[in-house]
């Protein structure tokens, strides 16, 4: 995304703007939503349809949710620039599980860049959970950089998983950059309630 100056990016931030809460009380499939060439005006109604779709959601109270998410996301990104805004496209992902899916181990990882980046900007995945658990998050030190290069070794994910995650509450929005080597390093979280998570990228076509 182009901006009109330049601000230090730090690799984990977490956005003042907090959504208001949905009445979301069941999920009732597990679903996931990908669509990478969204304009931000219609993300909020087309992730608010996938959320009711999949869920006791009503759709009211969800699209307010969402359009603070998107709406102050795409704010964040563009530094409140209107042009800027108005040549963004939105990479949207979403996904809902239901209680009764069996819980997976974490998988800890940094995100790769696969949208264009344009020169002087670092793109940045914005993240929230609806219902259930944040993502789980690393704070940044030698010995998570070192394991996470070495995810295939049992030692190194004892090490990982003993490492202090950042303190994230649902509903809460999180910016964390991608495609850096100091990206945060980050997983699903274990878990056995529902969940419905919701992301985004924005970026500009070269």
């Amino acid at each position: 995304m182009a901006t009109t100056s330049a601000k230090p990016v730090t690799p984990f931030s977490v956005l003042e703007t907090v959504p208001p809460p949905t009445s979301i009380t069941k999920v009732h499939t597990r679903g996931e939503y990908v669509q990478e060439s969204l304009r931000p005006k219609d993300c909020a109604s087309e992730a608010a349809n996938f959320v009711v779709s999949h869920s006791n959601a009503n759709r009211a109270a969800a699209r307010r949710t969402l359009d603070v998410f998107f709406n102050s996301t795409l704010a964040d990104c563009c530094m409140y620039d209107e042009e800027s805004m108005a040549k963004a496209k939105a990479a949207v992902r979403i996904i809902t599980s239901p209680a009764n899916l069996i819980s997976h181990p974490h998988i800890w990882h940094r995100d790769g860049n696969c949208f264009p980046v344009n020169i002087g900007h670092i793109n940045s995945r914005y993240s929230m959970t609806m219902v259930g658990p944040p993502t789980d998050v690393l704070f940044e030190d030698i010995p998570v950089d070192d394991a996470v290069s070495r995810w295939y070794d049992r030692r190194a994910v004892a090490i990982l998983e003993a490492q202090r995650t950042r303190p994230l509450s649902t509903g809460q929005i999180y910016r964390f950059t991608i495609g850096r080597s100091d990206s945060p390093v980050h997983s699903t979280p274990v878990f056995t309630t529902d969940r419905i998570f919701v992301s985004v990228v924005y970026y500009q076509d070269s």
